[in-house]
């Protein structure tokens, strides 16, 4: 018995089966707590938040702390570029420069005709004739930066600030909204906000349409559409993606 024992003990399969195990377990735990401590954290103070507010007259709470959050992530990912070397108004121009390499990470490439065509059909909803729509309403202080609000239609979802209107008819929008308006409106993608019009940003769902227009008849307005869906949704990813790197903690 005993010699079997030794036998055992002294087998290379043996050996390797247990180290293997054990060199298995380690690396998975250090992996994991790798995983738990590589993300740095961003701690946002209660003080930035109140400073940014009275700097861009956002009244909303949750808005301030997303677009600081923005700032922060950005500037994080700037410094740990070295983006900041030899540039003297470095939180300006860090912004400036990160906002420039996340929104160009992929180049556009004008679409062939039947790309646009293909768009065309996938999005069909948008090049018919509407017989109503839900509508989002965000009103703009007149005080708050334009190019923030903006912004902050693509990093983060405005919908819970926004008032919502539920089956509007093409009248009804314009008697409620003025022709200009309901013009700029009806040429509205889908699940994108608009620029800002007169204070005021849209943002459209649940169309219910007729008949869709001809390919030939709304090009012009598809090859923007097609522009905008390309510029937004890469600008989402990447942030998505860099955002995906921290952990946000609100100093309270």
């Amino acid at each position: 018995m005993i010699n079997i024992t030794k036998k055992i003990l002294y087998e290379p399969l043996l050996h390797f089966l247990v180290l293997g195990g054990l060199a298995y377990y380690y690396f998975d735990y250090a992996k994991e707590k790798e995983s738990s401590i590589s993300k740095p954290t961003l701690v946002i103070a209660n003080y930035e938040l109140k400073n940014l507010q009275n700097e861009t007259q956002l009244q909303a709470p949750k808005l301030v702390l997303a677009y600081l959050t923005y700032q922060k992530i950005l500037l994080e990912e700037a410094y740990s570029l070295g983006l900041y070397r030899d540039d003297p108004k470095i939180d300006e121009h860090l912004l400036k420069k990160m906002e420039y390499l996340f929104k160009n990470d992929i180049e556009f490439q004008e679409p062939s005709e039947e790309q646009l065509h293909q768009f065309y059909q996938a999005h069909l909803s948008d090049y018919s004739k509407v017989n109503s729509l839900n509508l989002y309403l965000l009103r703009v202080d007149q005080n708050t930066e334009k190019n923030v609000i903006q912004k902050l239609s693509t990093i983060t979802d405005l919908r819970p600030f926004a008032k919502k209107y539920e089956q509007l008819t093409p009248d009804a929008i314009k008697e409620k909204f003025g022709s200009y308006t309901a013009l700029k409106i009806s040429t509205l993608q889908e699940g994108f906000w608009s620029e800002v019009i007169d204070n005021k940003l849209f943002y459209i769902t649940n169309k219910q349409v007729s008949e869709p227009y001809s390919f030939e008849e709304v090009e012009g307005i598809v090859y923007e559409h097609y522009k905008k869906s390309f510029r937004v949704l890469n600008e989402q990813q990447a942030y998505a993606k860099i955002y995906s790197k921290y952990i946000i903690k609100e100093q309270k």
